[in-house]
């Protein structure tokens, strides 16, 4: 679940980027549809990120990506506006501006330790079931081995109670 949702984010990442992209550089209104409803689509996933992640993951994830996804918005709102005044080539030059590169990193960055520290909670998690699985498991057999044994022992006094009648 966890690889499906890093899935999820990285497409709708990528999604978002590319239409806004393909809508400054044409000033197609489908590619501006297209953005508009992807927008819900990586809300979706990173709030499915956060209920699996621990909340110190969270906490941090929003701290240090809160600020570069809101630029990021601005600016593509930015290029948005100046296609609505047919000026494309200032609109496409936002995409390869220094903000727009700086924050996009920033939000890559802040993604990939976000879903690393997912990761490393679903490792531990697994790991912690493991252990757990095994201590049942010794502990089964173990009751079950003293179970055995006192069986045994009071089947073998009965024999031997019965074999002493019998004789």
């Amino acid at each position: 679940r966890a690889a499906e949702i890093k899935g999820n984010i990285l497409l709708a990442d990528e999604k978002l980027t590319m239409s806004a992209f393909a809508y400054a550089h044409s000033g197609d209104e489908a590619m501006h549809q297209r953005y508009l409803s992807a927008i819900p689509e990586i809300d979706t996933a990173i709030a499915e990120a956060r209920k699996l992640a621990p909340p110190a993951a969270a906490a941090r994830f929003d701290d240090e990506t809160r600020v570069a996804n809101d630029r990021l918005v601005e600016l593509e709102m930015k290029s948005f506006e100046l296609v609505a005044q047919h000026r494309m080539d200032e609109a496409v030059n936002i995409f390869s501006s220094f903000a727009y590169l700086n924050n996009k990193r920033v939000l890559k960055d802040g993604s990939v330790r976000f879903l690393d520290a997912l990761d490393a909670e679903l490792v531990a998690a697994n790991a912690r079931s493991r252990w757990i699985g095994l201590i049942l498991l010794a502990t089964i057999s173990a009751i079950g081995i003293i179970g055995f044994g006192v069986i045994w022992k009071q089947l073998n006094a009965a024999l031997v109670k019965s074999e002493k009648s019998f004789l």
